[in-house]
């Protein structure tokens, strides 16, 4: 794993050895994508014939090519937010300088003080629940060990868009959304701007080692679902849905 061990001048342009750490975290993230969606089988996948029932019309659903594309794609999508969440805190933990204190997603240090900052996705991460006990732990760490100070730090958003929840239990926390936060960790104002650009190319390059992207191993398992579905509730596309729901589960 690569490692960012200095800080960015605001007049550097981003270095290239964290451009890489952000090219491996991007295509690992792709990679799974595609080994989740190959690892896909019929018989794992739960079918909510009441769902179905109710969305069949309005999603114009006529076949089992597109039943077999809605089951493909609801997998596929399910997952896809929180996973690119932990990349992008990994992605942001490459700006790092000291050891991560624990129960925080990474610490940096400048003007003598000790950032320890709990990373999430986006900008609103927690319902009031949730927040509580998380505020209570982070101002408990600064106690302990006075020189440090707890950060919230969101990826995405501004402070516009930050969630009331985030306003008013972190009141008494540093916390810092989108261009900020970016900024916060790598002292370079064209930072998320950067990383951005990074993911953007990396991801529209994106073939995995036997030359395939997401779209075409999507293709590919959406025509094996539908052949199972095919032989499972019939080929006739006027009696596959009848079928279908009377069958499914007997």
């Amino acid at each position: 794993m690569w490692t960012l061990v200095i800080y960015l001048k605001k007049s550097d342009h981003m270095k290239e050895i964290l451009k890489i750490a952000i090219r491996q975290k991007t295509r690992k993230f792709l990679e799974d994508r595609i080994s989740g969606i190959e690892k896909m089988r019929f018989d794992d996948i739960e079918i909510n014939p009441f769902l179905i029932a109710s969305i069949k019309n309005q999603f114009d659903m006529k076949n089992q090519r597109d039943l077999a594309e809605w089951i493909v794609n609801q997998r596929v999508e399910r997952g896809l937010v929180t996973a690119f969440g932990g990349t992008l805190q990994k992605i942001a933990k490459e700006f790092a300088n000291v050891k991560t204190t624990p129960g925080f997603t990474m610490s940096i240090k400048k003007n003598g003080c000790t950032y320890n900052i709990l990373i999430t996705s986006g900008p609103n991460p927690y319902a009031k629940p949730q927040a509580v006990p998380i505020v209570k732990r982070m101002l408990e760490s600064a106690e302990r060990e006075p020189r440090t100070m707890p950060v919230l730090g969101m990826c995405y958003g501004n402070n516009d868009v930050v969630s009331n929840v985030v306003k008013t239990e972190f009141k008494e926390i540093k916390y810092l959304a989108g261009r900020d936060f970016w900024e916060f960790i790598s002292g370079d104002s064209k930072c998320r701007d950067e990383v951005l650009e990074v993911i953007y190319e990396t991801a529209n390059k994106f073939q995995d080692s036997e030359k395939r992207n997401i779209q075409r191993i999507k293709e590919k398992k959406i025509k094996e679902i539908e052949d199972v579905l095919r032989y499972n509730y019939g080929r006739d596309k006027n009696k596959f849905w009848k079928k279908l729901f009377r069958d499914v589960y007997i």
